[in-house]
């Protein structure tokens, strides 16, 4: 195993401390130290750094016990803002956001022709346009459902010659900051796996709407079914019995989950979507599973509620921050 040198071991610690007070509210430097199991002195040395960097500051002293004083450190706005665009059809959601994750604006924009290029000038326009006291430091791109980034391409052009790319290597090359995407349905069972403490299960996160769509997180990772990391396996569900025409949504499902279950060893099945689901739904979707599924301990089946637009917002601009962090500490975007 080769050893780290000075350098490396540094900006693990460094990167340490970051993720400890971007997962707080406001800590101390004996606080950090008590969670890192660093020594206080190496704290002090490493957050003086970052401080000298602009990456953290002093966010204000409190007054504890024994009139002792408690210097709180969190991220620095002067960072820059986060950018997260929502795409879906006939629209971009635009979301900035503070380093700190305040909400600074929200605005929704109309696209006629829902084309990378279209898509690429409306994002363009909102940074270059709108005046900011920060620069823009990074931007999270969230695929709504049906929406694929693979059809969202730009004819970018460098003024020597021009390319066919990614929206998110478009907005990469022209404004020089971490770009992270990722799919709303992918995102939203990802998040709320963290939430509940599920991140060493086996999940299918099943998003239902106009396809039903599904996710899996496997020991802790996503298995790619065949297209990126979300597939949609309506095709394999045969066309119900006439017998099962009353309930064709429990049924379809039930026979999705059995084929789920063949091929994966899930403890949890979380069901998502825009309709609202009652446990009703629950109890038959139980019910028909149970008649079908015979071998095996069965998954257990929870109804999740969709997270607000600005919630979402929130979660997916944290792991933008996270990134653009990790570029500046490390020097290279």
């Amino acid at each position: 195993m080769k050893k780290l040198g000075h350098k490396e071991t540094k900006t693990g610690n460094q990167l340490l401390i970051l993720q400890t007070i971007l997962s707080g509210n406001g800590l101390s430097r004996i606080e950090l130290a008590e969670k890192t199991q660093l020594s206080p002195s190496t704290v002090t040395s490493l957050t003086a750094d970052l401080l000298k960097r602009g990456i953290i500051e002093e966010s204000g002293t409190k007054i504890i016990t024994a009139g002792r004083a408690r210097t709180e450190l969190t991220v620095s706005n002067s960072l820059g803002y986060l950018l997260v665009l929502e795409i879906s059809h006939g629209c971009i959601y635009i979301t900035t956001l503070s380093m700190r994750l305040k909400i600074l604006s929200t605005r929704q924009i109309r696209i006629r022709f829902m084309d990378g290029n279209s898509i690429f000038s409306a994002v363009a326009k909102e940074i270059v346009d709108v005046p900011r006291a920060e620069p823009l430091a990074g931007i999270g791109i969230r695929f709504q459902e049906a929406v694929r980034e693979q059809g969202v391409h730009v004819m970018y052009s460098t003024g020597y010659e021009a390319a066919n790319i990614s929206l998110k290597d478009a907005l990469k090359t022209q404004f020089r900051v971490p770009v992270l995407e990722d799919s709303v349905a992918a995102f939203t069972v990802t998040d709320v796996i963290r939430e509940a403490g599920m991140e060493k299960r086996n999940v299918a996160h099943i998003q239902l709407g106009a396809q039903i769509r599904t996710v899996l997180q496997i020991d802790g990772g996503t298995v790619t079914l065949k297209d990126h990391f979300v597939e949609d396996l309506s095709s394999m569900l045969p066309e119900e019995a006439p017998s099962e025409k009353e309930k064709p949504l429990v049924c379809r499902l039930a026979m999705l989950l059995n084929i789920l279950y063949a091929m994966f060893r899930l403890d949890t099945v979380l069901i998502a979507g825009k309709q609202t689901l009652s446990e009703c739904f629950l109890e038959e979707l139980r019910g028909c599973v149970s008649t079908r599924f015979t071998q095996g301990k069965k998954p257990d089946i929870v109804l999740i509620r969709e997270g607000s637009r600005e919630r979402t917002a929130i979660g997916f601009a944290a792991r933008v921050r996270a990134k653009c962090i990790q570029v500046r500490l490390e020097g290279a975007v």
